[in-house]
């Protein structure tokens, strides 16, 4: 269970700065991006289900903690091999290529944010709840823009 509340940490954190940041949710067009934005805001909603189930199972912070290096290093891993595969389908792998990559996903303009950072690393305390990081008014805003029924 301990890989599951780890993934949806990485899933919810990822999916509030994806509605958060608007240099990366206005490039996204059409049914695959209200698909995206639709994700994002559901992630938010449930990422604190899978937690408390496993905190009322008896699940304990060093499993916790262990199996989100384990997923934060796969993830690295994934956006690191995708970002390769990529940028070689477009014939761009070069030290420039991946630079411009980095340059669009990291920073104020990316998806790995100073804050997105700290709101992964927040998992690793131990008094830790994803409620911490209250995403409900972000939530509610994409709800209605998205025009969800709820």
């Amino acid at each position: 269970m301990s890989i599951g509340c780890a993934i949806e940490h990485i899933t919810a954190t990822l999916g509030a700065e994806l509605l958060r940041n608007d240099d990366w949710n206005h490039r996204l067009v059409g049914p695959v991006a209200e698909l995206l934005l639709w994700h994002a805001v559901e992630e938010n909603e449930h990422k604190a289900v899978f937690f408390d189930a496993y905190v009322a199972s008896g699940g304990g912070y060093l499993s916790r903690i262990f199996y989100m290096t384990i997923a934060g290093s796969l993830l690295i891993f994934l956006i690191s091999n995708n970002m390769r595969r990529l940028l070689k389908a477009d014939r761009v792998l070069s030290l420039k290529g991946i630079t411009q990559f980095i340059k669009e996903g990291v920073g104020h303009r990316g998806l790995l944010t100073l804050k997105t950072v700290k709101d992964f690393l927040d998992y690793y305390r131990p008094d830790f709840h994803p409620f911490d990081h209250d995403t409900k008014a972000l939530e509610k805003l994409w709800q209605q823009r998205l025009d969800l029924k709820i």
